[in-house]
């Protein structure tokens, strides 16, 4: 069971907060899929992976959101309508997110009852690339993945140097190959630092 929560911050923004249970198999083993994330692993490496699910789905709500409001909706009683005149809901799974429009739209007072001089809804985003920022939207604010990040960079450097010591003090196909084989772990690092600052993921592009 996957359990995630959106907490809204402010107009446009919210905490991301999720949980999972994982029940064993007659056989022992976790389930495929998500189960990938009940692995050990260190918190900074959850926190990045986070994005390789979270960014699926995230330009399109990003967008449905500033639609919606364009078009005048909200969630108070009787202001433009039900939520399904405006949307397209055609399978059973949606019936959990038409079920807490209504209670938000009849029994929950309407929406979000914002502090006074909270700012308005941002305009739509089409620069893909802000869209995508993890460094602004979480790695910035967080201690575990700064500190990472720092250790992951000082890693990289250090494989890159000793990439170019051995190449650079040796001679002969092996130097040439413990060379390269240095160099090519730090390019994987280089890779790994990149999710801490952007990852792109689109569900329209996922062949």
């Amino acid at each position: 069971m996957l359990a995630l929560y959106a907490c809204p911050t402010k107009p446009g923004w919210v905490r991301h907060i999720g949980c999972q249970v994982l029940v064993e198999g007659e056989d022992g083993k976790l389930p495929p899929g998500l189960g990938f994330f009940a692995l050990p692993m260190p918190t900074w490496l959850s926190h990045v992976l986070a994005s390789l699910f979270l960014h699926q789905d995230m330009v399109f709500l990003h967008h449905q959101e500033k639609i919606l409001a364009r078009r005048g909706y909200e969630n108070a009683a009787g202001s433009t309508g039900e939520y399904v005149q405006h949307v397209f809901t055609p399978t059973p799974q949606d019936k959990g997110v038409i079920a807490f429009r209504k209670w938000l739209q009849y029994s929950a007072g309407g929406g979000v009852p914002w502090a006074q001089g909270s700012p308005a809804l941002p305009p739509r985003e089409m620069k893909k690339e802000l869209l995508f920022d993890v460094y602004n939207t979480h790695t910035k604010n967080c201690a575990v993945c700064m500190e990472a990040l720092k250790n992951l960079k000082i890693t990289r450097n250090v494989f890159f140097g000793l990439s170019f010591v051995s190449i650079g003090m040796s001679h002969g196909p092996a130097a040439v190959a413990t060379g390269a084989a240095l160099a090519g772990v730090g390019l994987l690092l280089n890779k790994v630092i990149g999710l801490f600052y952007k990852y792109e993921f689109e569900h329209a592009f996922n062949d």
